[in-house]
């Protein structure tokens, strides 16, 4: 019986109109049916020991890659549609329906071919002849750089835009493949997201690689890549678009070393600052030390106070403000403003600080008043906190034009918070500027009419935040300002 089913079987191949070959790893021929050979054009005789070219000329090349992968993996393939060129020789348009097969004779392995060849029917042909031409045309005449690889096939197809870019020719490309075109730097990258697209864990990805050109220019791409499956899952084709986007890298790096040159030149700023208060500072401590002597003297005497003393008095004083301000910038960049605190009556603060700046505010010509309740007790660093007033205040009499200034503080948020307000008349802040007024060396102002080093506000909201307190500002331009400080009232041990 096994013999009579081997006949049988052997009959059914021979006599079979679909073409079933077997060829030997290097693609020559074994054996082939009757169909095999009339599709070749041959006698069965003939066929043997011939390679696949010269069987199938106008399949060969394309039947190649796809034996090349069975006889690689040991994988079957099956329902490979093959369509012929229209722009080939060779008569009616054909179909051919390929399969695959890695065969195991025993002595070494071959690999089984079965062509089923099919006229196209010319209205079919017609039509997809159509589809193929517009998309050929869409395909060559787009500004945007392509290339598609039929997965099965392994056939490369780049349109001008692509080509143009990377400096080769179809035929050149060939040889040194996307490797050959890719940064050494970026293929690992490349490859490893491909690797997960064809394991079908993404469907595409997009990454920004380097091309080298034929002349060996670096080429900056934006490149996307997708890949198209048949139901089955199996990969058809592989779709490339890139963007040449090197001006724009270009314009990046040159961005991103201006801003670490900016960054340098302002790291430098700050230490300098930071080594110039420092230095300002020894001289001046025993410079006021000695004009406060002074100032005893004439107390002593009942004298009254030389105004040139009283001035040098001032003038120091203002210059102790500017070195602990820039010093103080140094501190909160190094992260080294330290706090503390303890119980403080900040109802009295107010009283004190507008006590103590009316004077000031009364030159400018500014009412200057206070508004508290009797007793305002909250947990806080008292020297920044009374920094943090003194500023605001000092502020209000730069900017108060000549009219009154109210400073309140009460208790907020049903206890839980204290609310410090400084609020004048003068000429306001602008909405675009009440944002960046709380930065470094920030102005809303012109530093031609107005002194200052603009860090005041900058190291004030600083200190508030340092006690998880909130610093805002309520102004219209022309209509004044209004600074509130709200901070947490946390518990005081008795």
């Amino acid at each position: 019986m096994p013999d009579e089913v081997t006949r049988f079987a052997t009959q059914l191949v021979e006599t079979s109109s679909v073409a079933q070959l077997v060829l030997t790893s290097e693609l020559v021929c074994l054996y082939a049916n009757a169909a095999a050979a009339s599709l070749g054009g041959l006698s069965q005789e003939a066929t043997t020991n011939r390679s696949l070219h010269d069987l199938y000329p106008r399949l060969a090349g394309r039947l190649e890659p796809l034996l090349r992968m069975t006889s690689d993996s040991g994988s079957a393939f099956s329902s490979i549609d093959l369509v012929s060129d229209p722009s080939e020789p060779g008569g009616q348009a054909r179909r051919w329906i390929v399969s695959t097969a890695h065969l195991e004779t025993g002595t070494e392995p071959c690999l089984g071919l079965t062509i089923l060849d099919l006229p196209l029917p010319s209205e079919v042909h017609a039509a997809s002849q159509e589809r193929d031409e517009l998309f050929r045309e869409i395909f060559e005449r787009t500004p945007t750089p392509m290339m598609v690889l039929e997965w099965r096939g392994q056939a490369f197809r780049m349109n001008p835009a692509f080509l143009s870019m990377v400096g080769y020719t179809e035929e050149e490309f060939s040889k040194v493949g996307v490797q050959g075109i890719t940064h050494p730097d970026d293929f690992a990258a490349d490859l490893e997201r491909f690797g997960r697209m064809m394991k079908g864990e993404i469907d595409g990805y997009e990454i920004v690689k380097r091309f080298v050109r034929k002349d060996g220019v670096i080429v900056w791409g934006h490149l996307s890549i997708s890949i198209a499956r048949k139901a089955s899952g199996e990969p058809t084709l592989i779709i490339s678009s890139a963007n040449d986007i090197t001006a724009r890298k270009q314009a990046e790096d040159e961005r991103d070393r201006l801003i670490k040159q900016l960054e340098e030149a302002v790291r430098l700023r700050e230490v300098f600052l930071s080594v110039a208060a420092h230095e300002l500072k020894t001289p001046l401590t025993p410079l006021q030390l000695d004009l406060q002597l002074f100032q005893r003297k004439h107390e002593k005497a009942n004298e009254p106070m030389p105004a040139e003393l009283a001035r040098a008095m001032r003038q120091t004083a203002r210059l102790a403000t500017l070195v602990e301000t820039l010093l103080d910038i140094s501190r909160l960049r190094a992260g080294h403003l330290v706090l503390a605190c303890e119980a403080v009556d900040l109802a009295q603060m107010v009283r004190d600080v507008v006590d103590r700046l009316v004077p000031e505010a009364a030159a400018a010509g500014c009412a200057l008043s206070a508004h508290a309740d009797t007793e305002v007790v909250a947990k806080v660093d008292p020297i920044r906190i009374e920094q943090v007033l003194s500023n605001l205040v000092a502020n209000a009499i730069k900017f108060g034009a000549q009219k009154p200034i109210d400073v309140s503080v009460g208790v907020a948020g049903e206890g839980a918070k204290v609310r410090l307000s400084v609020r004048d008349q003068g000429i306001g802040i602008a909405q675009d500027d009440q944002a960046r007024i709380f930065g470094r060396f920030e102005r809303a102002v012109s530093d031609m009419h107005y002194g200052g080093l603009g860090l005041g506000l900058y190291i004030a909201k600083e200190i508030v935040e340092a006690h998880h307190g909130e610093m805002t500002i309520q102004s219209e331009f022309g209509k004044g300002a209004e600074f509130v400080v709200e901070l947490p009232v946390f518990p005081v041990q008795a």
